[in-house]
């Protein structure tokens, strides 16, 4: 019995392993029509296993339409042309004229120093696709001037339409690639469009900080050293209000989060001094102490260019990578701020014309009254009287005087000039 219980086992599991071996050798057949999706083709198995499909693929469109399938396009999704001119009428009409006449555009006495958003408009038309399918949609901005974006859009209709965007603070003479994609409620890409466009070709590359007047870029301009770096040294007015014995902030929380999220400031330089209280009260950055402040008690008027010290204090801060970004000010950012803009400029290589030209756009802020050039007029003619064949050479002749040494300028210029 032993013997017989024995071969029958065998016998018996000799046919759970020719069954198990018979189903792993099922030879699929698969429809020779396409089954689709609004994502993907395949063929699928007519035995009905739906987990097995043959050559599953994405679509290719061309028209609509799926080159390998036909499936026409469940969505479509397409960009407008994107006009890449930040500058507002009146501030592209004053950089385009002499500075001379900035007193026929801005005169100081309104808020005109802020950029043009540049609007992203794109059309989505669901098709077949239930518009209940849309989740939202993503845009990523890649540029050649600074790193990718990515932001999710709620898709909220317009009067007209259509679905937008409104970027801000975008890189000066910069070419941008925007890809617009639908996204479903599963996070699957429905469909997508791209554009390119290119920005403002003209300095000064001017930013929107909500509750701050007069903020803009030293970057950006073309000098005869090279082109300036953008988005690591910014010149504006002040964050809170001045000669007051307790903080009162100025700028705004949306203000705070375009400072540190966008420009990703590190160090701030305030140059109020005009009296102990002129700084507000303030002990740090109002930006909160992950922000570096220096407060340099400078004083406006004629002995801005014969105070050395300060001219020192704020170079050992700048030359110094690990600061950046960096953004300077004053009272309204024009005149001390001035002063450190211009030495900054010409030690970069900037002409006069730049120089006066980002002096004079202070008129567009909000700063109670007008400026003139006659202030960079005093500070050419001061560094004039050093050593040097070119303003360049001539300002690095200044600061030397001011203590700043040949290494910390090679490292200001490095920092600054793109190679």
């Amino acid at each position: 019995m032993s013997k017989l219980r024995k071969t029958t086992a065998i016998f018996v599991l000799t046919i759970i392993v020719l069954t198990v071996c018979a189903g792993c050798s099922h030879q699929h057949k698969f429809d020779k029509e396409w089954s689709c999706d609004y994502q993907n083709h395949w063929h699928k198995a007519l035995c009905g296993d739906t987990a097995e499909t043959a050559d599953k693929g994405g679509h290719i469109y061309e028209n609509d339409l799926c080159t390998i399938c036909g499936y026409k396009r469940a969505a479509t999704l397409s960009l407008f042309t994107v006009n890449g001119n930040f500058h507002t009428q009146l501030q592209a009409m004053f950089i385009a004229d002499s500075y001379d006449n900035a007193y026929l555009y801005a005169d100081g006495r309104a808020e005109r120093s802020l950029p043009q958003d540049i609007g992203i408009y794109w059309n989505y038309q669901p098709e077949s696709l239930p518009l209940e399918n849309l989740k939202e949609f993503k845009l990523t901005f890649s540029c050649d001037k600074g790193n990718i974006k990515s932001v999710a859009v709620t898709p909220n209709l317009n009067d007209n339409g259509t679905y937008s965007y409104q970027l801000q603070n975008p890189y000066l003479n910069a070419a941008y690639d925007v890809q617009v994609q639908a996204i479903d409620n599963g996070n699957q890409i429905i469909t997508e469009d791209t554009i390119r466009f290119t920005t403002t070709a003209n300095g000064p590359r001017n930013v929107k900080i909500d509750g701050v007047t007069n903020a803009r870029d030293l970057g950006g301009y073309v000098t005869d050293q090279g082109e300036i770096k953008q988005g690591l040294l910014y010149r504006t007015a002040r964050l809170n209000k001045s000669n007051q014995t307790q903080v009162t902030v100025e700028i705004t929380d949306e203000g705070i989060r375009t400072m540190l999220n966008d420009l990703k400031v590190k160090t701030e330089i305030d140059l109020r001094g005009h009296g102990d209280d002129e700084p507000g009260a303030i002990t740090q950055s109002v930006l909160g102490d992950g922000v570096n402040y220096f407060l340099i008690k400078m004083v406006y008027g004629s002995d801005m260019f014969k105070r050395k010290e300060h001219v020192k204090q704020a170079f050992d801060i700048l030359c110094d990578e690990r600061n950046y970004p960096v953004f300077f000010h004053c009272h309204i950012g024009t005149d001390r701020t001035g002063f450190i803009a211009f030495l900054c400029l010409a030690l970069l290589g900037a002409d006069e014309q730049t120089i006066y030209t980002d002096y004079m756009f202070s008129n567009f802020g909000h700063i109670g009254s007008k400026r003139d050039p006659h202030k960079i007029t005093n500070y050419l003619n001061a560094v004039a009287e050093y050593d040097g064949n070119t303003l360049a050479n001539k300002t690095e002749s200044y600061l030397y005087e001011c203590g700043i040494t040949p290494q910390q300028i090679q490292a200001f210029r490095d920092i600054m000039l793109l190679k």
